[in-house]
């Protein structure tokens, strides 16, 4: 179990890390928030990242036929706040 969670721990290490950290905030968001109010956080964050260098890397990877590289992609903070 310890090395599944090991490589799980890589493959979130390796990941789009802004895509995770504007998940993270609209989870924590969430109950304190009216649905209207969510939906509107939930669509500002889904623009960023979109628009981001991430999303840019993952469609050329997927068009390319290779693995994303996310590790030269800074992070940038995400609204906290809907």
């Amino acid at each position: 179990m310890f090395l599944r969670l090991n490589a799980f721990d890589r493959r979130l290490a390796d990941g789009p890390i802004n895509a995770l950290s504007r998940t993270r905030a609209l989870f924590a968001a969430a109950p304190d928030n009216d649905f209207d109010t969510q939906m509107q956080f939930e669509d500002r964050m889904q623009r960023h990242c979109s628009g981001g260098a991430e999303s840019s890397e993952g469609r050329t990877a997927f068009l390319e036929k290779r693995k994303p590289d996310f590790s030269q992609i800074g992070l940038t903070l995400p609204t906290q706040t809907p």
